[in-house]
């Protein structure tokens, strides 16, 4: 019984280390996607929220509260009166900002890059808006126009 035993051993030895390294790698492997997937979703979560408080100062007119949020390059770039003058023009055009809805969201060379669907009274805009990769400072803000006034 005792030659038995030596003989299966070394098999038996190489079966069981192996299946507890896959069972360790593999625990390892399910806790980092776990951690990345979650990881993700908070920053998008994030930068959900944080492009919507930027959104809803937009359409209360609080042009102040937006450029706070700024860079120094983009407050050289944007003051109020320009980002005012831009929004007027914008809304002029298309009516009132009614809703938005995220559309992709992008971490991209150390910023946060946020595309959202802006639904107005008469036309769709899409919004890129972009922040520091600790979401503290608006780096970034553009509108592009997807459709054009409809005829009343």
């Amino acid at each position: 019984m005792g030659e038995q035993r030596k003989r299966r051993a070394p098999w038996q030895a190489y079966f069981w280390s192996a299946l507890i390294s896959a069972v360790v790698i593999g625990g390892y492997a399910f806790a980092a996607w776990v951690w990345n997937d979650g990881h993700a979703r908070s920053r998008n979560v994030l930068a959900n929220r944080r492009a919507g408080n930027v959104l809803s100062s937009l359409q209360a007119n609080d042009f102040a509260r937006v450029t706070a949020q700024f860079d120094s390059t983009m407050s050289e770039a944007f003051p109020p009166e320009k980002l005012k003058s831009d929004w007027v023009q914008l809304t002029s055009r298309f009516g009132a900002l009614q809703s938005w809805a995220p559309v992709e969201h992008l971490h991209l060379e150390g910023r946060e890059l946020g595309t959202y669907l802006l639904q107005l009274e008469h036309g769709q805009v899409r919004a890129t808006v972009t922040f520091d990769s600790n979401f503290q400072r608006l780096t970034g803000l553009c509108f592009e126009p997807l459709s054009e006034l409809r005829d009343n």
